[in-house]
């Protein structure tokens, strides 16, 4: 939190940033702070990824992320959905020796995302016929940048009538 802060016109997570905090509290936390420090008529843009349908089962992967002469890049990873996470590594294997760099992510659904926003966010809405807006929701708030990333735009809930 940001005691004493001033209000901020625009809050922005990028490319999954939210998804970096463990727990579905840590991120609904996130939403309550920027909500406590935008602005009247601030905005908040959320990047995420957007789950498709879990697996049923935990769920692991090894790909080949790289291959030069020099080196290889490996990404192993396991996905639990019992508690919506991921962790992985990405295993960089030189002459020198081998590398490693792990990532985790807590990932949350379009259902989640929105009682999050409930923390004293609105969806702003887009013009119906504004190119792009995914219609998966009542209220088209959010704007689909590719086949699985969502842009989410929120605005203070005070700002509209």
């Amino acid at each position: 939190d940001l005691p004493g802060a001033p209000a901020f016109g625009l809050a922005f997570l990028a490319f999954n940033s939210l998804f970096n905090l463990p727990s579905a509290e840590a991120q609904a936390g996130c939403f309550a702070s920027v909500a406590r420090h935008l602005a009247a008529e601030g905005r908040f843009a959320l990047e995420c990824v957007v789950p498709g349908d879990p697996p049923s089962r935990v769920k692991d992967a090894v790909d080949l992320h790289s291959i030069g002469v020099d080196r290889v890049v490996l990404r192993l990873s396991r996905q639990n959905p019992a508690d919506q996470t991921v962790t992985g590594q990405h295993v960089e294997i030189t002459e020198a020796g081998i590398r490693l760099r792990p990532w985790f992510l807590r990932y949350a659904t379009l259902a989640e995302l929105d009682a999050m926003a409930d923390a004293g966010l609105s969806v702003f809405p887009f013009r119906k016929d504004e190119p792009g807006v995914c219609r998966r929701r009542k209220d088209p708030g959010l704007i689909m940048v590719n086949k699985r990333t969502y842009l989410f735009v929120l605005s203070r809930a005070d700002d509209f009538p």
